[in-house]
């Protein structure tokens, strides 16, 4: 029985581990048939019209992006500012000039 408790503690502490480091999304985009859907959180009308233009200049008819926040910090003299970013990432299927695209068009949105 002893190995059976070390099993279940060893598999909640994994659980644990995988809730605490797993990332938090801001915002997921489906794309299905070329047509993005936000299917977490909040994006505007004008970033799903962007993201179908990129998409479909760049033959992307099924994937999903991913936004999470990022904290980096800027100097300016002596003080330091912390910032916080919106990340993206990619499902497969996405080619990197398409990616590119779109984090540009997250940046200027942001």
């Amino acid at each position: 029985m002893s190995s059976l408790s070390n099993l279940i503690l060893l598999l909640a502490v994994a659980l644990a581990g995988w809730w605490w480091l797993r990332p938090r999304y801001v915002f997921i985009v489906h794309i299905n048939a070329g047509k993005p859907h936000c299917r977490r959180g909040k994006v505007t009308e004008a970033f799903l019209r962007d993201v179908e233009d990129v998409c479909r200049s760049s033959g992307v008819t099924e994937g999903s992006i991913y936004g999470t926040f990022v904290t980096f910090s800027s100097t300016r003299g002596d003080r330091v500012k912390q910032k916080m970013r919106i990340k993206l990432s990619f499902s497969s299927g996405f080619p990197p000039g398409c990616q590119q695209q779109l984090r540009n068009l997250s940046l200027i949105q942001q």
